[in-house]
């Protein structure tokens, strides 16, 4: 997508009624070329976004280790910050790519499902102008999180951008694999529920994983002669 693309898509996608015939109206354009573009713009602005937010908290932890314990444990705390971050960084840009994938191809199942009669590059291609057409709401979003007084009031923003881009999914579904509403609702509510299965799996997964750590090292501890 070019800048004038861009934009039409960003001005476009906030309009509900607008948005269905518009992902029809762009459909033809569909090409794995434009895919793969507009993903690795979203993925190399979110990577950004991400560095930024990192620096932001990397220069905060050394203030405030700098302010109560002086300059070398500000320096510390600072070093200690972007080595974490930079880990976190590089897990989080890699499970973007790879939950991106998984969630096309797991909503393109659902959607033949229901009788979906679109190719699995129609849906790429719309999700991909869905997800750059979006970006610059939440380049907004994600500096303004970084501002301490008004994040609370950024993450309401970014809840509420959430639920709607859920709706604009659903629009995609009928536009990409010609649903009816009905269809197009289910597959969308299914999509839902095995994702909110999965997540929570996972942090049962993860929580358990904690405890069993903890209970391990606590019991080698009460082990340990003295």
């Amino acid at each position: 997508m070019n800048i004038n693309e861009i934009i039409t898509a960003a001005k476009t996608l906030i309009i509900p009624d607008k948005v269905e015939s518009y992902l029809s109206s762009i459909l033809p354009k569909a090409s794995w070329k434009e895919v793969i573009v507009n993903y690795s713009m979203f993925f190399i602005i979110t990577l950004i976004l991400s560095i930024i937010s990192l620096l932001v908290r990397v220069f905060l932890s050394s203030l405030l280790g700098t302010a109560f314990g002086g300059l070398t444990t500000g320096a510390t705390m600072g070093a200690s910050s972007l080595v974490g971050g930079l880990i976190g960084v590089v897990i989080s840009f890699v499970a973007i790519i790879v939950i991106t994938i998984i969630g096309v191809l797991l909503l393109y199942l659902i959607a033949k499902f229901f009788g979906g009669k679109g190719s699995l590059l129609q849906q790429f291609y719309l999700l991909s102008v869905i997800s750059v057409g979006f970006l610059p709401i939440s380049i907004v979003l994600s500096l303004l999180m970084l501002v301490p007084c008004i994040s609370c009031i950024a993450l309401i923003g970014a809840l509420v951008l959430g639920l709607y881009m859920i709706y604009v999914n659903y629009l995609m579904i009928k536009a990409a694999h010609s649903l009816s509403s009905s269809d197009a609702l289910k597959a969308m509510v299914v999509y839902i529920v095995i994702v909110i299965i999965v997540v929570v799996i996972l942090f049962a997964i993860i929580f358990l994983l904690g405890m069993a750590s903890m209970l391990g090292l606590s019991a080698l501890t009460a082990s340990k002669p003295y």
